[in-house]
């Protein structure tokens, strides 16, 4: 979905949006499309935030209960399917 610029402006105005701000969204859906590699996909985002907030959550918790929450907690992400747990 190559758009030339003054298409994108064009079509910002008729929205009411800012050229930038339609322009990124375009980016975005051509990355979840898979047209893309210079930016993270709408769902690679969304597991990254998942995945920084239990770090925080992990990095809050006591001691001793961290190293239960990873065992038990880590299964469930994708790239430990499939693999034994420690």
């Amino acid at each position: 979905m190559k758009l030339p610029r003054p298409q994108i402006k064009k079509l910002a105005v008729d929205l009411g949006v800012h050229p930038k701000a339609l322009r990124g969204w375009i980016r975005q859906t051509e990355a979840d499309a898979g047209e893309r590699d210079d930016r993270l996909t709408t769902d690679e985002r969304a597991e990254l935030v998942a995945l920084r907030k239990e770090n925080t959550q992990l990095k809050r918790a006591p001691p001793g209960q961290r190293r239960d929450r990873t065992r038990h907690e880590g299964q469930d992400h994708h790239w430990c399917r499939g693999r034994p747990a420690p």
